[in-house]
């Protein structure tokens, strides 16, 4: 991204963006473990190494028309990472929808605890069958919050790859003078990420990602 841009007008919000969890503080603890060797978490996350996601790049308009384009992000669990003595899936993909126009690629590390798919930050970014729970919230520089919770209700979303029924976590951004931004990631059952979303604040239009093939084991 072009440092020289970020200022609140252009300022994309994601749920897996690096500066977010840095700088985000959990509304809810980490869950402990439960002594389960298959936490509730791990069939929504999928951190199985090997296991792959294809994922077609739309742009979409502030009354969330989409247009296709050439881009794609092919999203790999490559391996594991000890972080601090904890064990850490790392997750590499092709072309972050933060600036899909460029084609550097990310890493992500997570993992599993009992019903939540954890970040590195230490927040919990997913949780299993919690309708409306409190996830986390980050700050948006300099005065707006950006808060992240279950749905209160499963989704239907339609993707190339299909149509899933999922669990989505919605992220309120507010920030003095703009409209509320609603952010909304989408995980299904057995297959992980279906659909993410970066959206601006001033215009409410961004990019969204949204599964085309999957590789899962």
């Amino acid at each position: 991204m072009n440092r020289t841009n970020l200022h609140f007008r252009a300022v994309p919000l994601a749920l897996l963006s690096t500066a977010l969890f840095l700088s985000c503080r959990k509304d809810t603890s980490e869950p402990p473990a439960n002594g389960d060797p298959t936490p509730a978490a791990a069939s929504w996350s999928k951190l199985v190494i090997g296991n792959t996601w294809t994922y077609a790049i739309v742009q979409f308009d502030s009354l969330d028309n989409e247009v296709p384009t050439t881009w794609t992000d092919v999203v790999t669990v490559t391996g594991d990472s000890v972080v601090n003595g904890t064990t850490w899936s790392v997750v590499q993909g092709t072309r972050d929808i933060h600036n899909p126009g460029q084609t550097s690629g990310y890493t992500h590390l997570l993992r599993d605890s009992a019903d939540c798919i954890v970040a590195l930050g230490g927040a919990c970014v997913f949780r299993a069958n919690a309708p409306g729970a409190s996830l986390f919230a980050s700050v948006i520089p300099p005065s707006g919050t950006l808060t992240w919770s279950m749905a209160d209700a499963p989704a239907s979303v339609v993707v190339p790859a299909g149509t899933f029924t999922t669990a989505v976590v919605e992220g309120e951004a507010e920030y003095p003078g703009l409209p509320v931004r609603t952010l909304r990631t989408h995980r299904a059952d057995g297959i992980g990420l279906v659909q993410d979303e970066t959206k601006y604040l001033f215009s409410g239009g961004g990019y969204r990602k949204k599964l085309s093939a999957y590789s899962v084991q």
